[in-house]
């Protein structure tokens, strides 16, 4: 009984590094998010359900995105945001094979300290261990010039 908790445990710990391991990062210039529509600030979060709809967005750090997960009303600008990402990244997404769908914004470390980006990586982290949900993660990452 033991060896098969020992077991499954395992499985789950390795299916877990895979999804995070999973995240698609999009690396962008300081010049290239300012040509985009979206915001040039950090941290972002914008969460879509499964149908692609934008359920929560956020410009500053969310220490509460746990309680966002659970959002069902679609923002009024779900259609454009999801258009304007998608433009910048080039992205295509699969909502319906998730839960959920979290595009953030984070700026390099080269560039220089971003205190709410690190947290909010934290948060992310701890909440994507916890949570039952499926979540496909991307990050939008602004980098320097010489990245």
């Amino acid at each position: 009984m033991k060896q098969s908790i020992s077991i499954y445990f395992t499985l789950l710990c390795l299916a877990f590094s895979f999804s995070l391991n999973a995240q698609q990062i999009y690396k962008f210039n300081w010049d290239e998010m300012d040509a985009g529509k979206i915001e040039n600030s950090a941290p972002q979060i914008f969460i879509f359900n499964k149908q692609g709809k934008l359920i929560h967005y956020s410009d500053r750090f969310l220490p509460s995105l746990m309680k966002s997960l659970d959002n069902i009303e679609v923002l009024s600008n779900s259609d454009q945001t999801l258009a304007d990402i998608k433009e910048l990244t080039g992205a295509s997404f699969n909502f319906e094979a998730h839960d959920l769908t979290l595009v953030y914004t984070a700026i390099h470390p080269d560039i220089g300290p971003c205190p709410p980006c690190d947290k909010q990586a934290k948060v992310l982290k701890n909440v994507l261990s916890k949570t039952d949900k499926k979540i496909d993660v991307h990050e939008i990452l602004m980098i320097d010039f010489t990245n």
